[in-house]
């Protein structure tokens, strides 16, 4: 049961991570009717904006500030680039989005390399949020935080103890989502603002015969949406990893991807080290690295810059 609900708020925790990365994009596409191919690319500069003032003043100001520069950035997109093509049609805006999301990975890997860096959640998300312990003989029950060692084992040998700890990360992650649901719910549906942006959609004429700048609106939302994305990004980027190529690793920086096979196949020794008797074992890294990118051509500089998205 407790490997049921640990592997149920996981699942729930990542999906609430996509919500993120995604409410952004539907924000842009629903009220501009913008295709944003760059999406990801500014969920990528919120994590690596948010990894640079973290090292300076610390995470939480980086939470902060890496939505907004996102965000300002976003905005000052729409104003001097997505404009002058809007005229044109649906496809020049997905164009130049498309580039950009080039750009921006380009200018990453120029400023912070193309290995990941080592973004860290601050101490007080470190541990686990709570800790679920199951027993043979006292079933299931809850302890806040990090269970003591003694908890976790029985002096029966016939007791059978399991203990499964929560992250702190993904429970932050998870408040941090809900919390971003209910604020857009109520700018677009209880605030003037957000009636200005669904009317600009629907009756733009109208509003700006209202007095109102149809254009800034429509900056205000790109740049709101950028700044959900980076918001994801620094959620993200602490929790997971953070790198700009996790797939063209080995090909761009062998000795790096040698590093990562390593760890993957220790972190993986150490699971069946636990469970000898699952009949179960390691697969090569490298061999499995091999068959997911069996599809790519040999020549591969195309398919290379369509992989980096």
């Amino acid at each position: 049961m407790e490997l049921f609900t640990i592997s149920l708020l996981n699942g729930l925790s990542y999906g609430l991570l996509l919500f993120m990365l995604s409410s952004g994009l539907t924000l842009i596409f629903s009220m501009m009717g913008v295709l944003n191919f760059a999406h990801a690319s500014f969920y990528m500069l919120g994590a690596y904006v948010a990894y640079s003032v973290a090292r300076v003043v610390g995470f939480w100001p980086g939470l902060v500030l890496a939505p907004l520069v996102v965000g300002l950035l976003g905005a000052l997109f729409e104003r001097h680039a997505l404009r002058r093509v809007h005229k044109f049609g649906h496809v020049p805006e997905l164009l130049i989005t498309f580039g950009l999301s080039y750009v921006v990975l380009e200018l990453v890997q120029l400023v912070w390399g193309r290995t990941g860096v080592d973004f860290q959640p601050p101490e007080v998300l470190r541990g686990p949020a709570f800790t679920l312990i199951s027993s043979s003989a006292d079933g299931l029950h809850l302890v806040w935080g990090a269970a003591a060692p003694a908890l976790c084992k029985s002096a029966d040998a016939a007791v059978r103890i399991v203990c499964s700890p929560f992250p702190a990360t993904r429970g932050f992650m998870m408040l941090v989502a809900l919390l971003m649901l209910l604020a857009l719910w109520l700018l677009l549906t209880r605030t003037r603002i957000g009636l200005v942006i669904q009317s600009a959609l629907t009756h733009p004429d109208m509003v700006e015969a209202l007095g109102h700048n149809v254009p800034r609106v429509f900056m205000l939302v790109f740049g709101a949406g950028a700044a959900l994305a980076g918001l994801a990004g620094v959620i993200g980027g602490s929790t997971f990893v953070t790198e700009p190529l996790r797939r063209r690793l080995r090909l761009l920086d062998p000795d790096g991807a040698a590093r990562t096979r390593h760890h993957a196949r220790r972190a993986c020794d150490r699971v069946f080290a636990a469970q000898p008797d699952s009949g179960a074992g390691c697969a090569d890294p490298a061999v499995s690295a091999a068959g997911a990118d069996a599809d790519l051509p040999a020549q591969g500089p195309a398919r290379d810059a369509r992989g980096l998205k």
